[in-house]
């Protein structure tokens, strides 16, 4: 099972400072500070978990409260005191309240966040032009009961009905593990490497159990032939405990993802989909097909939007 890492906040890097001589501890503090969603890059993720390991070390040794730092980092932003969802960072721990529609949401893709997809999930001169795509922020309910703020790049054409999956999900309180834009993992070091694409974007998103859809890549078993993922028409939903299990039962996967093959005793408590599984039942509702339901290979992970496709 992924266990979901948590980034302390600013009190516990000052903490952190006060207690620690160490100029190398130091040197990774500043870079994880520099560490956010848009600029994140393979020796900066690298420093961060060094940085993580010898910060609870430290805190340790200083008697800190280790718990009360990590509360503090997901308290939950007023859902009353946020005028635009736009506002958030993608992961930001927010209030639930019952009128939630305001916080689904598609939009033309911003700016910054194009600038950020530009030559990692996007790119030019591909099939897919930056205005057939819609960028969505919606709330998901984490593994830990915790509502986030999530993002996706979907195809413009599906947007509304990804929409209304999310809003059902959420409504539902289905478990979601993560929901950030596959470019946060571009180049990033991964152990699945004989995929071999796209910077390890697909795997190193996979090994952080990260649902995502847009991914202007080719697809897992036809290199000749795009992915449903590069039309914006396809999402992973909790793919570390969903893997895409090949016919002779073998696991494109994580090594800690292969138990799950086995789908015997699947569950939202054990985020196994099955037939009779909210997310499966409620993504076919919105017209999207099932990668579990493929033979002889299953992608228990995947769903298809079986809709019409913007290109432009």
């Amino acid at each position: 099972m992924k266990i979901r890492r948590t980034v302390l906040p600013a009190l516990a890097l000052a903490a952190v400072m006060t207690f620690s001589g160490c100029a190398g501890i130091r040197d990774l503090l500043e870079r994880a500070v520099r560490t956010d969603w848009k600029t994140a890059a393979s020796e900066e993720r690298t420093a961060i978990d060094l940085w993580e390991a010898a910060a609870h070390d430290e805190m340790a040794g200083a008697e800190l409260d280790i718990e009360a730092i990590e509360e503090e980092a997901n308290r939950p932003v007023k859902a009353e005191e946020v005028e635009d969802i736009l506002e958030l960072e993608p992961g930001t721990a927010l209030e639930p309240q019952e009128d939630a529609d305001r916080f689904f949401a598609a939009f033309d893709i911003p700016e910054d966040v194009f600038a950020f997809m530009n030559g990692r999930s996007f790119k030019e001169g591909g099939q897919i032009m930056r205005t057939a795509l819609k960028y969505l922020r919606v709330l998901y309910v984490d593994y830990e009961g915790i509502v986030r703020v999530g993002e996706l790049v979907v195809n413009a054409a599906a947007a509304d009905a990804f929409l209304g999956v999310m809003r059902e999900l959420y409504a539902y309180g289905y478990p979601i593990h993560k929901m950030v834009l596959v470019d946060n993992y571009y180049d990033l070091p991964s152990e699945m490497p004989w995929l071999d694409r796209d910077g390890g974007s697909d795997e190193a998103s996979i090994e952080d159990n990260n649902t995502s859809a847009f991914n202007y890549r080719m697809a897992s078993n036809n290199a000749a032939s795009l992915s449903n993922h590069a039309l914006g028409t396809a999402i992973d939903l909790n793919p570390y405990e969903n893997p895409y299990v090949n016919p002779d039962g073998t696991v494109d996967g994580p090594t800690g993802s292969a138990p799950y093959a086995d789908r015997t005793g699947a569950s939202m408590e054990n985020h196994m989909m099955s037939h009779e599984d909210f997310a499966v039942i409620t993504f076919k509702k919105y017209g999207f097909s099932w990668g579990g339901d493929w033979a002889p290979e299953k992608d228990y992970q995947h769903f298809d939007w079986n809709g019409a496709v913007l290109y432009e």
